[in-house]
């Protein structure tokens, strides 16, 4: 289960994804519930703030589940969040490059793909999609500095 995440096998550029730690988190989760079960055994009101405090947290995550998925409506409001939340993101760069591209903003699309080629100039992908549809300008001009 850690193989993914500890470096030894690297498994592409996702090697450290979160989904890698939903196993190996199982433990952890169990004895932390188990910790907390038996740091509360002697509580008067035990079962009634567990509930209480299950439900805080309940809500909690809701709120904040119900707000990260706003931003995975469509490209034009994933890209730019990703972009603004991260830093040296060449995939997201060059994947906003390619949804605007769609949409016929080329300039813009142009801006983010020479990003990512500024980012990670061996990413084969920075000269892919966009500079296909760029027909009748030169790479040079489109995307290249």
């Amino acid at each position: 289960m850690l193989v993914p995440v500890i470096g030894i096998v690297q498994v592409g550029r996702q090697a450290h994804a979160d989904r890698y730690t939903y196993l190996p988190l199982i433990g952890i989760t169990i004895t932390i519930v188990w910790l907390v079960a038996e740091l509360t055994e002697r509580w008067r009101f035990r079962k009634q703030i567990g509930v209480l405090a299950s439900a805080v947290v309940i809500i909690t995550l809701s709120a904040c589940a119900y707000h990260q998925t706003a931003f995975w409506r469509n490209a034009d409001s994933l890209w730019p969040h990703t972009l603004a939340v991260t830093t040296d993101n060449d995939g997201a760069h060059l994947a906003f490059a390619t949804a605007l591209f769609a949409e016929g903003k080329t300039e813009e699309a142009i801006v983010h793909a020479r990003a990512a080629a500024k980012i990670r100039p061996a990413n084969a992908g920075a000269y892919g999609k966009v500079p296909v549809g760029l027909e009748g300008q030169a790479l040079d001009e489109a995307i290249l500095f």
